[in-house]
C-alpha cells in the first residue's frame, strides 16, 4: 500500500514506485486497464479487491503499466467518468459480494493529458471472509506476495474462526461491562435507577493491531461529544480513553460516554427514582436517536471501517414500569418489569451513513416487547420516525 493518505496521493507519489521499483505484492497490484462489463469484468475486479479485504490493507491501482509484477509507466485512464466508476464499483461490491464489505475509498490521481490512475484502497475487512457471488461466481480469495489466489479449505476454516472469534470476544466485553455496572462499579459515582447502557463497538477494536483514537491529539473534538440526554457536561482522561460526564452538585452523574483509544463507545444514562416511581420514559428513544449518530462519527472519523456493533441493554429494570405514549395508552397498561436485566441482541451497522431509525429500531421494537407491546409506537408503520410527545 503506498504510505500515504489516500487524499494527499500525487503523481510524484506514482512516479516513486517506478523510481523504487515497487512490486506488486500482498499490499499492491497494478492494472493497465479498468475491466469492462463483458469478459468477465466485474468478477476480475471483485476478485481483487475482496482478496484485499480478505487478508490485509492494499491499494489496486489501474492506470499502470507492470512487466512481471514491476510498474514501468502510467499511461493511466483515458478521461474517466469518476461518477460512474465510483458508482460502478460501489454498486459491485455491494451486490456481487458476501456477506456485504465496507465500499472501498476511490481516488483518480491526473497523469496528463486528460488521463488519470486510479486508485481503489482497500481495508482490511474484519466481516471476513467475503465471497465474489457475481455472474455466478462464487470464490473466496486471499492474498500473499504473489497476489491474489482462491482460498483452499483449510484456509477458509481458519478465516471463519478468526471471525467467529472476533465477534465471540466482543460479546465477552459486553457481558463483563454489564456484569460490572450491574454491581454498581461505574467510572464515577452515579444516581441510583435503572440504567441504559449502549455499546458501539468497530470489530476493529479487538483486532489488537492499533489504536484507532489518539485520545491527546483529539481532545478538543471529542470532549464536545454528549452523553445521552445530557445538555452540559464535563470531562476527563481515564485509563481506557476520554470519559464525558453529567455532575451535579452532590458529585453524582446522570450519564457519561465513555470513549475507547480502540474505538469502542459505551454510554451509559440513569433513570432515576422519583418518590418510589420507578419509570422507564419512551421518550429515551428520541435522545437514543440523537446520540448514536454522534457516537458513530467518532469511530468513522478516526478511520474506522464498518462493519460495527450495536448493543443496547438495560439494567437495574426490576419492578420499572414502561411509560409508552398516553394517547395510546393509560397508566393501568404500564406493567412492571419482573426481571434485573433486559439484555438486546447486537445489531450490526454495516453503513456508517445509515440513518439511526434503520440502525435502532429492531432493538427498540424489542423494548416494546419486553414490556408487552407489539412494538415502538414512536414509528409509523413504515418505519418512519415520528416520536409523540
Amino acid at each position: 500500500m503506498i504510505p500515504r493518505a489516500l487524499n494527499e496521493i500525487t503523481i510524484a507519489d506514482l512516479q516513486s514506485l517506478i523510481d523504487n521499483q515497487v512490486g506488486e505484492g500482498k499490499g499492491i497490484e497494478y492494472k493497465r486497464e479498468l475491466p469492462g462489463q463483458g469478459d468477465g469484468g466485474p468478477v476480475k475486479i471483485l476478485r481483487s479487491i475482496s482478496s484485499f479485504a480478505n487478508a490485509s490493507d492494499g491499494d489496486l491501482l489501474y492506470g499502470v503499466e507492470a512487466r512481471d509484477g514491476l510498474p514501468v509507466a502510467l499511461p493511466g485512464l483515458e478521461a474517466p467518468n469518476e461518477d460512474e466508476i465510483r458508482q460502478r464499483l460501489e454498486n459491485m461490491c455491494r451486490d456481487g459480494v458476501q456477506p456485504r464489505m465496507p465500499h472501498p475509498q476511490l481516488r483518480f490521481v491526473p497523469v496528463g493529458e486528460g488521463r488519470s490512475v486510479l486508485i481503489v484502497r482497500v481495508a482490511k475487512s474484519w466481516n471476513a471472509p467475503h465471497r465474489v457471488t457475481t455472474g455466478g461466481h462464487a470464490h473466496f480469495y486471499g492474498r500473499n506476495s504473489a497476489g491474489s489466489y482462491p482460498l483452499d479449505v483449510g484456509e477458509l476454516r481458519s478465516a471463519f474462526t478468526q471471525s467467529e472469534t472476533i465477534v465471540e470476544r466482543i460479546r465477552n466485553f459486553r457481558a463483563a461491562r454489564l456484569l460490572a455496572l450491574g454491581s454498581g462499579e461505574t467510572p464515577l459515582k452515579m444516581y441510583s435507577g435503572a440504567k441504559l447502557v449502549l455499546h458501539i463497538v468497530p470489530l476493529e477494536a479487538f483486532t489488537g493491531t492499533h489504536q484507532l483514537i489518539d485520545i491527546q491529539a483529539g481532545h478538543e473534538n471529542l470532549s464536545v461529544v454528549a452523553p445521552i440526554a445530557a445538555t452540559g457536561w464535563n470531562n476527563r482522561f481515564t485509563l481506557e480513553g476520554l470519559l464525558n460526564f453529567t455532575s451535579s452538585a452532590q458529585g453524582e452523574s446522570r450519564a457519561y460516554v465513555q470513549i475507547h483509544r480502540n474505538g469502542i463507545i459505551e454510554a451509559v444514562a440513569v433513570f432515576t427514582e422519583h418518590d418510589g416511581n420507578r419509570t422507564i420514559y419512551s421518550s429515551y428513544e428520541g435522545s437514543l436517536m440523537q446520540a448514536v449518530p454522534r457516537y458513530i462519527g467518532v469511530i468513522r472519523d478516526a478511520g474506522a471501517n464498518p462493519p460495527a456493533f450495536l448493543m443496547l441493554a438495560f439494567v437495574g429494570t426490576k419492578d420499572y414500569v414502561f411509560a409508552a405514549d398516553r394517547m395510546r395508552f393509560s397508566a393501568d397498561d404500564y406493567l412492571p418489569f419482573d426481571r434485573d436485566a433486559l439484555v438486546l441482541p447486537e445489531s450490526v451497522i454495516q453503513d456508517f451513513s445509515a440513518p439511526p431509525a434503520a440502525i435502532l429500531r429492531s432493538s427498540l421494537d424489542l423494548v416494546w416487547n419486553a414490556f408487552g407491546y407489539l412494538r415502538s409506537f414512536n414509528f409509523d408503520e413504515a418505519g418512519n420516525w415520528i416520536q409523540r410527545r
